[in-house]
């Protein structure tokens, strides 16, 4: 715990060294109000006042609804950080349309289809606050390397697959059934996974179980956390500033790898480490909040809006679309209650998400005339 602190706050000072103006991003959850802690204080003993910024959307003090993934809502937790009194926070509420619009400038800062909403909220929050400050410090990362996320809890036994996405149904909701027959994804995913395995270094004089543990962490770091660095990365760069992730740190990030699960979850605790950095920095029940993702909008009016595009889309006999996806499904899966139970993509991609990840799958087919054969 002793060596964790130390890397963890060298980590973060070392993110603060800039000559232009920086900040933080603040959504009252642990990994984001330790940096905001941190950076106030060195701040504050720079004659400085610290901005740190954080999102919200309109509608969703009505709309929010807890679920097994998101449990509560961020505003009540930020709102407790800002009673600590030694930086400013500074709020961007986003609306439903504005997020749907931006689906297609997410996918340029990208070049690819991404995660959604996630993207285009973030590329309009960074907009917001671009003329703020040049440099922002995230706390993402933190639960890929202190073992915050479900799957490193869920079980004990290997799943033989990504942890993530162990369950590919939901990946098949809109696709036709030709493409379903033709493409072997299970088999393909089975070989993604198994290549990835081979390029993990482990000893071999660890338990079944610990191994399973470090193959966990590394397919995180590989491939889960690549995606979300990838994201700030370009959510910021188009905006002519750098996002930092202290938590991503190289030597803070093998040292945990080597870490027995037994601490980094002591006592059935996630993130163990981590909260004990945080005890007397932080307000106990932020130390002690459960993990929540990244924030979403939970207007119905979201959800109507990309439903009518996308079921306008596929209306047209020209789509794109309509190549591998099935205009039933389509139009049954924007009748129904969609919030499955089953993310698509993580936590994070559930009905609304996908829907939307679809249209930007349509926009950069059109970006790109990009031409299938199936």
């Amino acid at each position: 715990a002793e060596f964790v602190r130390y890397l963890v706050s060298d980590s973060i000072q070392r993110q603060m060294v800039s000559d232009v103006p920086i900040g933080t991003f603040l959504s009252g959850g642990l990994d984001s109000s330790i940096i905001t802690a941190l950076c106030a204080e060195e701040a504050e003993r720079n004659g400085q006042r610290l901005p740190a910024f954080s999102l919200d959307y309109a509608g969703n003090d009505r709309f929010f609804t807890p679920s097994k993934f998101q449990p509560n809502s961020d505003t009540e937790y930020i709102r407790m950080m800002q009673r600590i009194g030694n930086f400013d926070v500074r709020w961007t509420v986003l609306e439903s349309k504005a997020v749907a619009d931006a689906l297609p400038d997410a996918l340029n800062a990208r070049d690819l289809p991404g995660m959604a909403d996630v993207d285009s909220s973030l590329l309009l929050f960074c907009g917001q606050i671009k003329d703020h400050v040049k440099v922002a410090l995230s706390g993402e990362c933190a639960d890929e390397i202190f073992c915050g996320y479900p799957w490193y809890h869920n079980s004990s036994e290997d799943p033989h697959t990504f942890p993530w996405s162990t369950d590919l149904s939901p990946r098949f909701n809109l696709l036709n059934n030709d493409l379903i027959s033709k493409i072997p994804f299970e088999e393909c995913v089975r070989n993604a996974y198994l290549d990835t395995c081979k390029e993990i270094g482990i000893d071999g004089l660890h338990t079944p179980k610990e191994l399973c543990h470090q193959k966990t962490f590394y397919l995180t770091v590989r491939y889960f956390m690549q995606t979300l660095i990838n994201r700030g990365d370009r959510a910021t760069a188009i905006h002519s500033m750098d996002a930092r992730v202290p938590f991503a740190h190289q030597d803070l990030t093998e040292y945990l790898f080597n870490v027995p699960f037994e601490m980094k979850a002591k006592n059935g605790e996630r993130k163990h480490l981590l909260r004990e950095y945080a005890l007397g920095l932080l307000p106990e029940d932020i130390r002690i909040r459960k993990k929540s993702p990244y924030p979403k909008t939970y207007d119905p009016g979201y959800e109507a809006m990309i439903n009518n595009e996308f079921l306008n889309e596929l209306a047209k006999p020209d789509c794109p679309l309509l190549a591998f996806v099935d205009k039933e499904k389509a139009q049954n899966f924007c009748r129904q209650q969609k919030d499955l139970g089953r993310p698509w993509y993580g936590q994070l991609m559930a009905g609304p998400q996908l829907v939307a990840h679809y249209l930007q799958i349509l926009y950069w087919l059109k970006l790109y005339k990009i031409e299938i054969d199936i």
